[in-house]
This record gives structure tokens, sequence and C-alpha cells, in this order.
């Protein structure tokens, strides 16, 4: 998933969605914790051929099957993709 993409697909999820519908839009989770399987991880990292690595992460908390909480860290909404 490029950069764009993943922020893209952050910004769609929404409070009260399912987990079908979350996994169609990111995918299947990066990690499956089965402590808290109502918690699930998506991670991103883009290493450049210069500069910093990047890594975003983004958790998200259901709560009887629906999105109750999404916790987005190193993700700007404002950031620009240089796409149009």
């Amino acid at each position: 998933m490029t950069k764009a993409l993943f922020k893209i697909t952050t910004l769609l999820l929404q409070i009260g969605m399912n987990k079908e519908q979350v996994r169609f839009l990111m995918g299947t989770p990066l990690i499956n914790d089965s402590f808290h399987p109502d918690r699930w991880d998506y991670v991103y990292h883009l290493i450049p051929d210069y500069g910093d690595t990047e890594q975003r992460h983004v958790a998200v908390m259901f709560e009887g099957g629906k999105i109750i909480n999404i916790e987005k860290s190193n993700i700007q909404p404002t950031e620009q993709t240089g796409e149009n």
C-alpha cells in the first residue's frame, strides 16, 4: 500500500463501521492479538532512497463488532501527498 493510499483509507474509517467494512477497506490487520480480539492494528513503513524512514500506525477498537475508537499516530490529514 502506498503512502497516499494508506492515508486515504485511514481517513475513510468511521466510528460505527463493522469488522467486514474495515477489513474490506484496510485489509487484514497486521497484528491479530488473541488477548485483544477487538483491537486491530495496521502499520505502514516507508523506507525512501533518501531521508528518514516513516512509520504510521492505526489501531481500530471494536465493541459489539463495530468501531468505537480509532487511534492514529504519525498520520496528519493536512499533509500534502503531491497528488491531485
